[in-house]
């Protein structure tokens, strides 16, 4: 109760900050309103990784793994390398992990940000964590180190596994800040099966072709910057786009409309695109309207949303 109580106090003081100028009645129960909603909000549990995803298929395995490196990839996301310890454990690119971590009461939910190849050669998978008060994404940034033990289990029904490791459909990849981690997870597996359809000797022309768009607040939250560029300039099948949506990073620095998608579509078959989407909802939101005006059906247009 004094914890609620405090929260509204607080909120209570900064609108009555905001409104002292405020003389009309009218104005003034906007002012109320704004209380209650703001006093609300501030006090409302947010759903948890497990409730979210209650209905998502999970792995039965869960498997111990060890933090063998962490690197800071931006002002607010650390990368972690987990060496993972069951030969059995598995996941497809766009899948995360159920997180549990010694001490920790919640179960974390972070999305694997390499490909399921690095997993199958090395035993090794990577997650871009983002800095925030939720206890385990807190745990990773300010107390884990390497050597440290945790458990995790894939699961997620947001994914890309194309039969027989083969591509058979074009993809139009939307990210938005820190959804990128699914989605480069996804752009990697997607460049190795091509490069095996080359050395399978397939005709490069007949190879299927993927657009990603991705935009965070500024560049030095463009994690993966360096890994994407290098990625377009070594695949002709591969158009990265990347944008910043408040400060300047380029003449692009402007949020993606319905012109940039119907743009990056003429680059691919419409026929046979899937789209990928995964970030803030708004982001979801704007870019699944944007695409099925582009005449992309709904039943080929997946999201993940953590927000």
């Amino acid at each position: 109760m004094m914890r609620l109580y405090s929260a509204c106090h607080y909120t209570f003081h900064r609108c009555f900050k905001k409104f002292a100028h405020i003389k009309n009645q009218k104005q003034l129960f906007g002012c109320e309103k704004y209380l209650y909603l703001k006093c609300n909000m501030s006090t409302t549990p947010r759903p948890t990784h497990l409730e979210k995803t209650l209905n998502n298929k999970r792995q039965d395995v869960i498997s111990q793994a060890m933090i063998t490196r962490i690197a800071d990839i931006s002002p607010s996301v650390k990368e972690f390398e987990l060496q993972v310890k069951d030969s059995i454990f598995f996941f497809k690119a766009g899948q995360w992990v159920d997180m549990f971590i010694p001490g920790v009461d919640v179960v974390g939910g972070f999305s694997m940000c390499s490909a399921p190849r690095l997993l199958q050669d090395s035993g090794i998978l990577h997650l871009a964590v983002k800095a925030s008060r939720h206890p385990p994404a807190h745990w990773l940034h300010t107390q884990s180190k390497t050597g440290d033990i945790v458990s995790i289990r894939a699961g997620g029904d947001f994914f890309y596994d194309p039969p027989h490791g083969q591509n058979e459909n074009d993809l139009l990849l939307l990210a938005g800040g820190v959804g990128v981690n699914p989605l480069i997870s996804i752009l990697q597996q997607f460049v190795q099966q091509n490069q095996g359809a080359v050395q399978s000797h397939l005709d490069k022309s007949s190879l299927s072709r993927a657009v990603f768009m991705y935009s965070a607040r500024n560049k030095e939250e463009l994690i993966f910057k360096e890994k994407l560029t290098e990625i377009n300039s070594l695949n002709p099948q591969v158009d990265i786009i990347m944008r910043c949506t408040r400060d300047h990073c380029d003449k692009d620095s402007v949020r993606y409309q319905q012109m940039d998608i119907t743009k990056a579509l003429s680059n691919l078959n419409v026929n046979r695109t899937k789209v990928y989407i995964c970030g803030p909802a708004t982001f979801i939101k704007a870019m699944e309207s944007f695409c099925l005006h582009s005449n992309i059906p709904r039943s080929s247009i997946f999201y993940e949303s953590w927000w």
